[in-house]
């Protein structure tokens, strides 16, 4: 394996795990609790993921990114490490602060929440489209949580899931399509589904999470959200 390949697949192992914590670190952590899941990386493990994606990505200038994204250089995993180790309990108690118990009007996690033409014909079609993406590689978001295709986590271990296929298909050899299939599948939907909605709603869970704290100084498990 060439020194570029060994990259790669580093790369789409980090990918994959910092998908899947950001997944469970936005998901419903009660859905989490009835399952008897838990945060499964160990935090060092994470540490180290994260330090060798921000060293792929240390040429990557601020002014190269869009509008509410950050260097990898410039954002610390610790914060995500923290909300991840908490008592599923204390952590439900306040996602649910965060989130409230019907869909939150402040951050709403979900895509089509954000666009902007609210016809319902177009909503739809967009749904669509994200159903499409998961059927075409046997993903099936409702076998892990109780939630539209549109849901943040949804979208994030979708990706996941196409980082892992990536790697395997790499596994096998470049006879294989598939590789090309997982790299044009992944840049689509990140095209169509993650970058233009997703920093926006990063910014209204700050800004929420910022007013609970204002709003109530002592409660602590807010700060772990952060």
């Amino acid at each position: 394996m060439t020194c570029a390949e060994s990259d790669l697949m580093l790369m789409l192992t980090a990918r994959r795990t910092l998908a899947e914590a950001l997944a469970e670190a936005l998901g419903d952590p009660f859905d989490l609790r009835e399952q008897e899941a838990g945060f499964a990386v160990k935090p060092q493990a994470l540490r180290e993921l994260w330090a060798g994606f921000a060293h792929l990505h240390q040429e990557v200038k601020q002014d190269q990114l869009g509008l509410g994204e950050m260097a990898p250089a410039r954002v610390s995993i610790e914060p995500l490490i923290d909300w991840l180790s908490m008592d599923l309990e204390a952590r439900g108690e306040v996602w649910q602060r965060v989130f409230g118990l019907v869909m939150s009007k402040v951050c709403p996690p979900y895509e089509t929440e954000y666009t902007h033409w609210k016809d319902p014909t177009y909503r739809a079609q967009q749904l669509a489209d994200i159903a499409g993406f998961y059927a075409a590689f046997g993903f099936d978001p409702q076998a892990v949580m109780a939630e539209r295709q549109d849901h943040i986590a949804a979208e994030l271990l979708f990706l996941a899931t196409l980082q892992e296929l990536w790697r395997v298909a790499l596994e096998r050899g470049p006879e294989d399509d598939a590789p090309r299939v997982c790299a044009e599948a992944a840049c689509a939907f990140l095209r169509d589904h993650v970058i233009w909605w997703m920093p926006t709603f990063a910014r209204c869970l700050e800004r929420r999470i910022e007013q609970l704290a204002a709003d109530d100084p002592g409660a602590r498990p807010v700060d772990g959200l952060r």
